[in-house]
């Protein structure tokens, strides 16, 4: 009703009246025509066939296929370091390099597993994971010869005659089982665990540590 208007609506009743009140006999005669032309029409439409063929071709797709993720990086293919140690007040972060020694790239996610051995070759201590401080997790790939690193941290807020030394670690990569033993040397020596040891994921790195800052 807001469309027309009630001047559009009387139009059409009126239209519609005038339709309703037309001479019987025009009524009839209109009615013998709609007749004859529905006739012609049906004839028409049976005496003629139209016959048509149609083809389909199959789509083919021209787009690259999506590449394809390397395979997990395994302790056949690594070099696990511990290069050295960062000594700070309180605390020693020793990096753990992984390097890939195969011929083609691998990827490496998560934490490595990390024990403290002492200098009879013992297991001391188990390292307690924990997050990155400025980035997130994510999934480093290893080039031949790349590398992806780990920090080691060791507490020695408390030191005490009861703080581990630790001359050794058993390093197992991330998502794999076969450890391998590390002994320090040369500048790195030694870690003094004295309240605990922690280890984060590994990120991209170089043979001497991390890429960017923990």
């Amino acid at each position: 009703m807001r469309r027309y208007g009630w001047l559009g609506i009387a139009a059409l009743l009126a239209v519609v009246a005038s339709s309703c009140t037309q001479p019987s006999s025009d009524r009839v005669a209109r009615s013998e025509k709609s007749t004859v032309l529905n006739i012609a029409t049906t004839s028409t439409t049976s005496t003629t066939s139209t016959t048509s063929t149609s083809t389909s071709t199959t789509p083919t797709s021209t787009e690259p296929a999506p590449p394809q993720a390397a395979p997990s990086c395994t302790r056949a293919n690594l070099l696990v370091t511990v290069p050295r140690i960062i000594r700070g007040t309180g605390m020693e972060m020793a990096f753990v390099t992984f390097q890939n020694v195969g011929s083609s790239p691998c990827d490496m996610y998560g934490y490595p597993g990390v024990a403290g051995l002492n200098a009879s070759g013992h297991q001391a201590i188990q390292a307690v994971r924990i997050p990155l401080w400025k980035h997130s997790e994510t999934t480093v790939t290893l080039s031949p010869m790349g590398f992806a690193v780990a920090g080691v941290l060791a507490d020695q807020g408390n030191p005490n005659p009861s703080c581990l030394t630790l001359p050794a670690l058993l390093i197992t990569p991330p998502n794999g089982t076969d450890a391998v033993q590390v002994v320090l040397q040369r500048d790195v020596q030694v870690i003094l665990a004295c309240d605990g040891l922690d280890v984060t994921p590994v990120v991209a790195g170089t043979g001497t540590g991390p890429s960017y800052p923990f």
